[in-house]
């Protein structure tokens, strides 16, 4: 991953893990971490939705922000909603490009900069310095954080997912879209993503549990 001087110009410093993370006050410390191809559906849910979702949820307002940007182009458009959706106020907010890729095949290749991401993240030992990560596309609004909230202050609870199978009872299907968790709790190495990984049938798709194949 790199900087990089498209990206909103107030809010463009190197991303130190160090310098996250160490806030003097009491907030728990949560890092939103976000991950977008910089779509039209993305851009209007920046512009229209994350301003109102940050001043109702406590839990925005007080995490620290990396946005990872998996685009070759960067419009003014795009430009101008990711610092509307993220002011820097209170909070350190980072943005990182993608500038690494990996050989995918089948259905995975549009995951895969979302998995780099995390891959490269986990590397410069980012989510370490954190008690929680929430890992969120620009589409996933968090409207009511009360649940995870009271999920995270729970010392019996070490993530959050969400089930898109909502039909069967019992039949758990995991969105990635949205997760969150406990950096502790995950084994180092966990997001790291081996040779081949990216290679996906679109029946292997069907038949997985995991809804959206960012394993």
């Amino acid at each position: 991953l790199s900087s990089d001087d498209s990206l909103p110009r107030s809010y463009h410093k190197p991303l130190d893990s160090r310098r996250f993370g160490h806030h003097r006050s009491t907030k728990k410390n949560v890092l939103l971490f976000i991950t977008t191809h910089l779509s039209r559906e993305h851009i209007a849910f920046l512009r229209e939705c994350w301003p109102l979702a940050m001043h109702k949820s406590r839990l925005l307002r007080d995490a620290d922000v990396v946005v990872s940007v998996v685009n070759e182009s960067l419009t003014r458009d795009a430009t101008e909603a990711l610092a509307v959706a993220f002011p820097p106020i209170g909070r350190n907010v980072a943005y990182r490009r993608v500038t690494q890729s990996l050989h995918t095949g089948g259905g995975m290749a549009r995951q895969t900069g979302a998995m780099v991401s995390l891959d490269a993240a986990e590397r410069e030992g980012l989510f370490s310095t954190y008690n929680w990560i929430v890992r969120l596309n620009p589409d996933v609004i968090i409207r009511d954080d009360g649940f995870l909230r009271e999920a995270m202050a729970r010392k019996d609870v070490d993530a959050v997912f969400a089930n898109c199978n909502k039909r069967r009872t019992g039949d758990v299907r995991v969105m990635t879209d949205f997760m969150a968790w406990r950096p502790k709790a995950v084994q180092i190495g966990a997001f790291r993503l081996p040779e081949g990984h990216a290679l996906c049938t679109k029946k292997q798709q069907h038949d997985s549990p995991i809804c959206n194949s960012e394993r």
